[in-house]
């Protein structure tokens, strides 16, 4: 048996949902409006809600589905219903299902929360798991890692490179709303016209922005002390950000250019793909 399996075994790491899932969840009726979801979300600083009646699961309402269908009128939070915008029949999980094989399904099917269902009739939400629940896994396993190994993994081999979505302070909230769309991504970085890293923008900043949204710059809204990763510090140190920052991504940079964003995402797809099977 590996180490890493050893610990699973011996209660150091997580072997099941309950061991990481949020509980009691957050959770609205289907008839609650739209204005309190949102005032819920943000304060909460969440991107999911469970929609149930009479404790049963009937959808899961996302800061996405808030954003996207409160546009234009600014009366539209006050009159819309929780039911005419979540998504229904959204996948679930239950307390004793494999940690690992649920991250692996998260990721498979493009989903970043799992409502947990359970109690006598097996359909009541007894709690929620979502990326962010993962964050500790994660740096559980980097840690064990870096005492196996040596030498702790760097951020640069985690994190998404490439192609990064960005976008520049001039733009409107409008237009770094539809890149976060398109991108699929929570989290959008500002850069200058030499491409130097000066904000954030998240979808947490859009929802704040509200109607006006259209009318307001990124620069006017973004986050402009930004917390950053190296590209070649510790994968462990820059993940424990996640959880001590209250963020859900880090742009990672190197010699004050942007080369990357580490995720949580990124974090869970490095637990999954080197997660021994036999653990």
């Amino acid at each position: 048996m590996s180490a890493l399996a050893k610990d699973r075994e011996s209660g150091r790491l997580p072997r099941i949902v309950s061991d990481i899932m949020t509980a009691p969840a957050l959770m609205l009726d289907i008839d609650d409006r739209l204005d309190v979801a949102s005032l819920i979300l943000e304060q909460a600083k969440i991107r999911h809600l469970p929609i149930v009646r009479d404790g049963q699961l009937r959808g899961v309402l996302s800061l996405g589905d808030v954003l996207a269908h409160a546009d234009g009128d600014p009366a539209a939070r006050n009159t819309t219903r929780c039911h005419q915008v979540m998504t229904a029949h959204p996948l679930t999980a239950r307390p004793g299902d494999d940690v690992i094989e649920t991250g692996r399904r998260m990721l498979r099917e493009s989903v970043s929360c799992l409502p947990i269902l359970n109690g006598p009739d097996g359909v009541s939400v007894v709690g929620i798991v979502t990326i962010t629940d993962f964050d500790r896994v994660g740096m559980a396993l980097l840690e064990r890692q870096a005492l196996v190994d040596r030498e702790p993994p760097r951020v640069a081999t985690l994190m998404t490179s490439g192609a990064l979505v960005t976008t520049r302070a001039e733009q409107t909230l409008d237009v770094a709303y539809a890149m976060m769309v398109s991108g699929h991504v929570h989290h959008l970085p500002v850069v200058d016209a030499r491409e130097r890293l000066i904000g954030v923008v998240s979808d947490h900043d859009l929802l704040r922005a509200g109607p006006e949204r259209a009318s307001l710059t990124v620069g006017e809204r973004m986050t402009r002390e930004v917390v950053t990763a190296p590209a070649d510090g510790a994968a462990g140190e820059a993940a424990r950000l996640f959880e001590e920052c209250r963020i859900g991504a880090l742009p990672v940079v190197r010699a004050g250019r942007l080369v990357g964003m580490f995720t949580e995402t990124d974090l869970l797809a490095h637990v999954v793909s080197t997660w021994p099977l036999s653990a």
